[in-house]
C-alpha cells in the first residue's frame, strides 16, 4: 500500500502510543507482551511498577 519493501521499519504505532501516553497520562496505557496495548479506563486508576 505505502510502497514500502518492509512495513517494519516503520515506528508509526510507537510513536501514537507515545503521544497517547503524553496525552492522558502513562499509568493509563500499557504494554500487553505479545499481543499489543491496553488502556486503563478507570479514572482512579494509578501508576503500576
Amino acid at each position: 500500500m505505502w510502497g514500502w519493501a518492509e512495513a517494519g521499519e516503520t515506528r508509526t504505532v510507537d510513536s501514537h502510543i507515545r503521544s497517547l501516553r503524553q496525552k492522558v497520562g502513562a499509568h493509563r496505557i500499557r504494554t500487553v507482551h505479545g499481543v499489543g496495548y491496553a488502556l486503563d479506563a478507570r479514572p482512579d486508576a494509578t501508576d503500576r511498577p
